[in-house]
């Protein structure tokens, strides 16, 4: 099985936007919320909101912004919990992150396209990959795709070419995606 929609247009971060880059794309394949045609659009709109979830650096606060985003457009926001494998006290048990207040999660040891199909169906995906460094930003990216084994996603940071369709689709392995703790998923019902 397989749930495609359309590619959504690339659209480039400047430095520490891919947020609004990735939500400036997906609105303009997105019926129901403004179709922000400029990263700069975006993030004006985010900073009107109290409080300001936009950084002085102009890094999205995560999740309180996202959180902000889906009361302010009635979206559904899921965080999913990848568990891994510690030893404690001499064995072998998952544990996964604590959940972030406010968001629904689900608990799993990898990602699937059971986590995608459904909303899919729905709507493009916004999904914000943690950064492997917690002193750094997240990164956020449009999924609009996924089968089996892999998702296809538009990345604001990629190194494309308009001409060069290899280097417009973007895609990965679930097992290799990130490799992150948590993703925070959103998506329009």
């Amino acid at each position: 099985m397989a749930v495609w929609r359309m590619r959504p247009p690339n659209v480039r971060q400047s430095e520490n936007t891919c947020w609004a880059a990735a939500v400036a794309s997906w609105s303009r394949v997105t019926g129901g919320i403004p179709n922000w045609m400029k990263v700069d659009d975006v993030v004006d709109e985010f900073r009107s909101w109290t409080p300001d979830p936009v950084m002085a650096d102009r890094a999205l606060k995560t999740p309180q912004g996202w959180i902000q985003f889906a009361d302010e457009y009635d979206l559904e926001i899921e965080e999913i919990l990848i568990q891994q494998l510690v030893e404690e006290g001499g064995r072998w048990v998952y544990r996964s992150a604590t959940p972030s207040r406010g968001v629904s999660h689900t608990r799993t040891k990898d990602l699937a396209l059971s986590h995608f199909a459904e909303k899919l169906q729905s709507s493009h995906v916004l999904v914000v990959l943690p950064p492997a460094d917690q002193a750094d930003p997240a990164h956020t990216v449009v999924v609009y795709g996924a089968d089996h084994s892999r998702v296809f996603y538009m990345d604001p940071n990629a190194p494309w070419e308009e001409d060069a369709l290899r280097e417009r689709v973007r895609y990965e392995d679930f097992g290799q995606w990130g490799g992150a703790p948590r993703y925070l998923l959103i998506w329009k019902k």
